[in-house]
């Protein structure tokens, strides 16, 4: 699988953010971490070829350990939408 960065990705989550989750609170800036971890667990092997619904409560366990403060329903959204997204563009 080819190696990408996450900004790569930054204007599909951007445009993520502004026509899904804007309107839940905060701005970009506070949402981006939770994106860049689905991107990050999205290219880790450990996670293979599972999907976001396989991969879930595995990646809910990492993210506690990552984000302690973070309530993960909250922005769940942002992490499923980065995870499936860097995996469908990655596997091309």
């Amino acid at each position: 699988m080819p190696r990408f960065h996450h900004e790569d990705y930054h204007q599909a989550f951007f445009s993520h953010f502004e026509t899904t989750l804007i309107d839940e609170g905060g701005d970009y800036a506070t949402y981006e971490p939770y994106y860049i971890f689905g991107y990050d667990q999205a290219l880790d092997e450990a996670f293979g070829s599972r999907t976001y619904e396989e991969a879930e409560p595995d990646l809910r366990r990492l993210f506690a350990q990552q984000y302690p403060r973070t309530n993960y329903d909250a922005v769940e959204e942002a992490v499923r939408f980065a995870y499936n997204h860097t995996r469908r563009n990655a596997q091309t």
